[in-house]
């Protein structure tokens, strides 16, 4: 990073090893992992992954208000990628906004999700558990 310090990708880079040392809950290690991230964005605002890094971090430190802008940018650029659209409906999720959870997984299950079948599974599961109760009949 010395030798390029403009190159976003380093910093993101470096916001992902920084974020694998925090633990959940623990804004105070997670705030050079988010601060790399945020350089990250800064230096390539149209570089997805790292809004999509940036918002799982937050999810993560337990900060959905955090993490909201971050995965409305992913998923604005990244409109077909299905994780970007599951980030975005954790976030919804932590608001209580089941309603918009529930259309960003269904965004996503039409999504690529770039072959990944564990995070497919765990979304499938995420939009079973928010569906809708059936109307009582009389």
């Amino acid at each position: 990073m010395a030798l390029v310090p403009l190159r976003s990708l380093d910093h993101r880079r470096l916001g992902s090893v920084l974020a694998g040392r925090v633990m959940p809950g623990y804004s105070v290690g997670g705030a050079a992992a988010e601060a790399a991230f945020r350089r990250a964005v800064a230096l390539a605002p149209a570089d997805g992954v790292s809004w999509m890094e940036l918002s799982r971090l937050e999810l993560y430190l337990g900060r959905p208000q955090a993490a909201l802008a971050p995965a409305r940018r992913a998923a604005e650029l990244y409109p077909t990628v299905a994780r970007a659209h599951t980030l975005l409906a954790q976030a919804l999720l932590g608001f209580g906004d089941r309603a918009g959870a529930r259309a960003e997984l269904r965004w996503a299950m039409a999504g690529d999700w770039q072959d990944d079948d564990e995070a497919r599974r765990a979304a499938e599961q995420m939009l079973a558990g928010l569906r809708e109760p059936e109307p009582k009949r009389r």
